[in-house]
Formats: C-alpha cells, sequence, structure tokens
C-alpha cells in the first residue's frame, strides 16, 4: 500500500468519531465498510483514478464525511484554544479542517488501484461503550 494511502487510513482512523450502535455492528466493522465503499467505487471508476478531484471529493463528501464529528475534531486539533474562539472563529476553523481533510482524502485516493485493500484490527471498546473515537 502507498505511504499516502496509509497515511489516509491512519488519518481516517483518526478522525471518526463513531456512534457504535450506527450502520454497523462495531466502529471497525464501520470503517472497514466505508473504506472498501469508497475504494471499489474508485477501482470502478476511470475518471476517479485518472485523478478526477472533484468526483473523488463529491465521493469522499457522500461516503466518508457522514460518520465524522468535525466539531469535535476540530476541537481536538485546536486545543485549549477553541474554548477561547468566537463561535464564527470556531465554525471558519471547523469549515477550513474539514476542507484539509477532504483534500487529503481525495489526493490519497487518487492512488487507488486493483490491489488496494484495508486491513484494520479489531476494535478494543467495550460491548456497552456507545460511543469510541478510533
Amino acid at each position: 500500500m502507498s505511504k499516502i494511502l496509509k497515511q489516509l487510513v491512519a488519518v481516517t482512523l483518526t478522525a471518526f468519531a463513531i456512534n457504535a450502535s450506527a450502520q454497523a455492528s462495531t466502529p471497525d466493522a464501520l470503517i472497514k465498510l466505508v473504506s472498501t465503499e469508497v475504494i471499489d467505487t474508485v477501482k470502478n471508476d476511470k475518471a476517479m483514478q485518472g485523478g478526477d478531484v472533484g468526483k473523488i471529493v463529491d465521493l469522499v463528501d457522500a461516503k466518508v464525511l457522514p460518520h465524522m464529528d468535525f466539531k469535535r475534531m476540530t476541537a481536538s486539533a485546536v486545543g485549549r484554544n477553541w474554548r477561547s474562539a468566537t463561535p464564527e472563529q470556531q465554525a471558519k476553523l471547523q469549515d477550513e479542517f474539514k476542507l484539509l481533510l477532504v483534500r487529503t482524502y481525495a489526493g490519497a485516493l487518487t492512488e487507488v488501484r486493483e490491489g488496494t485493500t484495508v486491513n484494520l484490527k479489531p476494535t478494543r471498546a467495550a460491548a456497552e461503550d456507545t460511543e469510541v473515537v478510533v
């Protein structure tokens, strides 16, 4: 797997703030499902394989972003200064962070090829956990 694709997976795994009851039985199952859907879509679309970033951005926006809590992720990235930012500043930071992640995913997905796969280790969350950060 290419270095940039490994980085994509690492960022995705770090960024997902997942409600464990949503769409899949476990967070790792949801990540595997979404990752596989995205990679399969890219593998079957010659325009995306050719670097059509617009199509890849649309794919990431539709498949990946709905599973992310951008407010929480941005607050975590900004750290203690998040609390001192105005709501307008927080919204702008959140928008820019989202754009950065979408561009990162889009760039990595242009490198997907036929043999590309995603392998995950099982989650270590307890069965009663309702939310995890992966």
